[in-house]
């Protein structure tokens, strides 16, 4: 009632109530998934996948292994080769950046679980956008990885290349730094 009376006085508002309590209708995870259900509803079908250099994060979970200081590292990473985020589905995020969800070019997945399984046939029916195959990184190696599937698809791989190297280098220098209190 609350969400008709605030659509009904405010045209430009749309509320979308959604039940996630988690204890009258199922649990927690039934609740999310109902979320992301009801919101996928925003996506606009209609337009074409464009050749953009954009991306979709896609599951991020709350209280997950990448916290926002593990994102700011990925923007930071993702902007090195001129990719931007256009969705972060639904982690601080906009209306309008669901609504244009299909604007991007690729979808990175969070994890590779379940709940992200679930999420993806949510959104199946409305987006073809690839998915990468590989989750979001967590360490040098998995980023290592990460990046070079990345680049492959972007035809970065250079820029890649080069990126790499340098991290490497300063993660050598780092572990170097940390080998001799770790001895024994």
């Amino acid at each position: 009632k609350v969400a008709d009376a605030i659509n009904a006085k405010y045209n430009h508002t749309h509320i979308i109530p959604v039940k996630v309590d988690g204890n009258l209708i199922g649990d927690g995870l039934q609740g999310k998934l109902d979320a992301y259900t009801a919101i996928s509803r925003l996506i606009r079908t209609d337009s074409a996948r464009q050749d953009s250099r954009t991306v979709n994060i896609i599951g991020e979970k709350w209280g997950g292994s990448h916290t926002e200081k593990g994102i700011s590292g990925l923007y930071s990473l993702l902007d090195s080769l001129g990719i931007a985020i256009n969705c972060r589905y639904l982690t601080d995020t906009s209306t309008e950046s669901i609504i244009q969800f299909n604007s991007a070019s690729l979808n990175l997945p969070s994890s590779r679980d379940d709940s992200m399984e679930s999420i993806c046939r949510i959104l199946s029916p409305l987006s073809n956008i690839p998915y990468l195959d590989h989750p979001l990184p967590t360490g040098f190696t998995e980023t290592r990885t990460w990046l070079t599937a990345l680049g492959e698809f972007f035809g970065a791989e250079e820029m890649v290349s080069h990126l790499v190297a340098q991290a490497e280098m300063e993660y050598t220098s780092k572990i170097e730094h940390l080998k001799p209190g770790l001895e024994g």
